[in-house]
């Protein structure tokens, strides 16, 4: 309460009690004056002096009552002013909550008190706002709807003042045991709906609370009640569109995975900011039929509470697919610790699943699951559903990915034959340059992506020796310079033939540029050094290494210890010389002492 309003209380409240001293004196003055006039031997003498105190103590008593009303006038009138004030400058229901309970008890002169809601489910009153009660264990913060006395306001809907001629035996009890004298306990109603209750408790020795005040608390409940639910409505449109916005964020990152590994993270992330539950259970079946199950927890989940939700999980997943899986997770592999809890333990009294659907075919599970009753309800269903849909639609991606991969790889493999084939002394040349440079790339440590450019990349190198005529392409003796420069186009040619295919466009660097060398003495654009792309230097060993070992009609084929003598006088001019270490060392991993010099 603002100070000046204090001060006009406190002020009110003092010249109250003066008027009454001062009409309690002319009371008793005017009662002296009757009685002497009328003599006190007559008998109107004792008849007035016997009526007289009567009648000044009744016309007295009225008095205080007046007086009375009007400062609990004042103080009601005060309490709507101040919460009027406070609803209007704020947002958030909890602020307007704690306004309401701190004004009504210091108003009210409560000792303690509490203001409770129906929660989302309809069945469960919680405090939300308790004041001078000390700690509240979970149990007593949310009870049934009919349970204890506020429970049993919130289910019939009428206030209670306590002690009243009513009293029943539970209600002794309840108040015994929270050593309550007096209690008013009041329904927060919007449109007939009760949407919580307000309770003001005191204990001995103040006075019980009174019907009038009661009715000022019954008054202040009603213009409150409109104002916590319109916050609560704001606050449930803005988490409304909270979660539209991040469903929509979802779909989209969920639409950008290529894996179901990735899939399971982005739902991870998001199902925690949209949705409390404590587990979540994925099970997968991928194309080629296996069973995929991913367990995620917000904190290590206990052996027996594993259990349940694994056989929950089974039992649902029999259901949904018609397909069996035997309920088997690696909890230290699926199971992510999280220090807001330190163990999911106990029974599963909250479960909802929902299927995953491609093409009409139910090919996975997708599950909640809480320790704590009536977690979910329609509005969490209907939620995990479109998430449900949402990954559908991201794993029915991640298939025609997983297809089109299948698909590229075989065609790779094809272009290479087919290149390969043209000529019978470099039969099966790009596959041996491959796996030279893949092991180059994994020994150097590349990404698995980048050690699958390089693979990939060495397999299409020649491609472009497509458009190179048999005449020259095939010719048993040295080429003449005018026919070298034809060959030298090869990688011009392969990059304009992979330039068109997306798919392939992060091979176009390392096939255009293997034949650069070190010293910049190279083609196609004389680089030099660091600045040829990593992958183009790998492929460029790789390839030299496989043509020094094969046999031309115009040149006999290297011995193997001439081959790495070669790499070993080239390096720094021709090759990059770090990766011709890396690579001898794995030719002698591979082939032993007969690599070195």
């Amino acid at each position: 309460m603002e100070k000046g309003e204090k001060s006009r209380l406190v002020e009110i409240s003092r010249w109250m009690n003066i008027l009454r001293w001062f009409i309690l004196i002319i009371l008793l003055s005017l009662g002296a004056t009757v009685v002497f006039l009328a003599g006190p031997r007559t008998f109107l003498g004792l008849v007035v002096l016997m009526v007289t105190p009567l009648s000044l103590l009744a016309v007295y008593y009225f008095f205080r009552r007046m007086t009375n009303l009007i400062i609990l006038k004042s103080r009601e009138s005060l309490l709507l002013n101040e919460v009027a004030a406070g609803i209007i400058s704020h947002r958030d229901p909890n602020s307007i909550i704690n306004l309401v309970m701190e004004t009504a008890t210091e108003l009210l002169k409560a000792d303690s008190g509490s203001l409770s809601l129906v929660d989302g489910t309809g069945k469960y009153l919680e405090v939300v706002c308790p004041i001078g009660l000390g700690e509240i264990s979970p149990i007593d913060r949310k009870k049934e709807i009919g349970q204890g006395i506020s429970g049993r306001v919130a289910e019939e809907g009428l206030e209670m003042l306590i002690p009243s001629p009513e009293e029943k035996e539970w209600l002794r009890k309840e108040m015994k045991r929270d050593n309550i004298k007096s209690a008013l306990c009041v329904p927060l109603k919007v449109e007939e709906k009760t949407i919580g209750v307000i309770s003001l408790n005191r204990g001995k020795p103040k006075k019980p609370f009174t019907k009038e005040e009661m009715r000022t608390l019954k008054i202040f409940a009603n213009q409150v009640s409109l104002a916590i639910e319109n916050v609560r409505l704001y606050q449930k449109t803005q988490k409304r569109i909270a979660e539209t916005s991040a469903l929509f964020e979802m779909s989209q990152s969920l639409l950008r995975c290529s894996t179901v590994l990735e899939a399971v993270g982005i739902l991870e992330n998001f199902l925690g900011r949209l949705m409390d539950y404590e587990i979540f259970l994925l099970v997968y079946i991928s194309p080629k039929g296996g069973i995929r199950p991913f367990l995620r927890s917000r904190a290590p989940v206990a052996g027996p509470t594993l259990q349940e939700v694994l056989e929950m999980g089974r039992e649902a997943f029999v259901r949904l697919t018609g397909k069996v899986w035997e309920g088997r997770v690696k909890p230290k592999r699926y199971t992510l610790e999280d220090p807001l809890r330190d163990e999911v333990s106990g029974e599963i009294r909250s479960y909802i699943d929902s299927p995953v659907v491609i093409s009409n075919q139910t090919v996975g599970l997708l599950s909640l699951y809480s320790t704590q009753q009536d977690r979910f309800d329609e509005s969490t269903s209907m939620m995990l559903a479109t998430i449900s849909n949402q990954l559908s639609q991201a794993m029915y991606k991640i298939r025609s990915l997983k297809d089109l991969e299948t698909s590229y790889r075989e065609t790779i493999a094809s272009l290479a034959a087919a290149v390969d084939a043209r000529d019978p002394h470099t039969r099966g040349h790009s596959k041996r340059v491959s796996n030279y440079a893949t092991k180059i790339a994994e020994r150097k440590g590349l990404s698995s992506d980048e050690v699958r450019i390089v693979r990939e990349a060495a397999l299409l190198h020649d491609i472009g020796k497509i458009g190179i005529r048999d005449s020259i392409l095939l010719k048993p003796a040295t080429l003449t310079e005018e026919e070298m420069e034809e060959v030298k186009r090869h990688p011009f040619l392969s990059a304009s033939i992979l330039k068109p295919l997306k798919s392939l466009n992060q091979l176009i660097p390392a096939i255009y540029h293997h034949h650069e060398r070190y010293d910049g003495n190279g083609y196609v654009e004389n680089l030099a050094g660091k600045d040829i792309p990593l992958e183009a230097r790998i492929l460029a060993i790789a390839d030299a290494f496989d043509a020094m070992l094969s046999h031309r009609p115009y040149k006999k084929a290297l011995s193997l210890r001439e081959a790495v003598q070669e790499l070993e006088r080239n390096a720094g001019s021709q090759f990059d010389p770090e990766l011709v270490r890396v690579f001898l060392e794995c030719l002698e991993e591979e082939r032993g002492p007969e690599t070195r010099l």
